[in-house]
């Protein structure tokens, strides 16, 4: 499989599941340089290219980067779903780092992916009482956001899993200053929160 020739051969079956509206994750490896090994033909009419490259951690074994060399669904509307992330399994747990370095629970990724999206497609200038203006989002929106995207495990039922999870994570989100928020006309606001300079700074995660 690093020649062209090889690949050229498989490319029309590859074609026909594409047409038949078959998802597919193709596995390969890099060089020594984190580049595709062999030819980059394989690459060309892929909707994502995803490169792994290890990370060295102390406390666990299962450790690397995430980055996207390549993604056609990507929007400045998405963007945050395609960032360069930093991914490991800490305690029996799956660990993402956010933009700053924070390792960040699954659970607590999906209420923060929530809240930002939710800022994205409905977010408003909102000026803090006694502080900057910022963007901010009812928190019902967002919420709404997090139950459409909540991924179940299958045990037990779903809202109700749905629920605690955004409980539990939502009140830890505050807890650790991800976000901050605040009362305004009978709404509930939220805003992501700079983790550097000013906590009442509002910024993409």
């Amino acid at each position: 499989m690093k020649e062209e020739e090889s690949w050229a051969q498989t490319q029309p079956w590859v074609n026909s599941l594409t047409k038949k509206k078959i998802g597919q994750l193709w596995v390969h490896h890099s060089n020594d340089q984190d580049k595709i090994y062999g030819t980059k033909t394989r690459g060309w009419q892929m909707g994502a290219i995803i490169l792994l490259t290890k990370v060295a951690r102390d406390d666990t074994d299962v450790s690397f980067t995430l980055k996207f060399e390549k993604a056609r669904e990507r929007t400045p509307k998405n963007r945050s779903d395609f960032r360069d992330v930093n991914i490991c399994l800490l305690d029996n747990e799956w660990q993402i780092s956010d933009a700053v370095g924070r390792d960040c629970p699954a659970g607590l990724r999906a209420v923060l992916d929530a809240v930002n999206e939710a800022l994205i497609d409905n977010g408003t200038s909102h000026k803090i009482e006694n502080g900057p203006t910022v963007r901010a989002v009812d928190v019902k929106t967002a919420r709404a956001v997090h139950k459409k995207r909540y991924l179940h495990t299958g045990e037990g039922d779903r809202d109700a899993a749905e629920r605690q999870a955004w409980s539990r994570n939502f009140k830890k989100a505050e807890s650790d200053k991800f976000i901050a928020g605040e009362s305004k006309d009978g709404l509930d606001l939220v805003w992501i929160v700079c983790v550097t300079g000013n906590q009442n700074q509002s910024c993409d995660v």
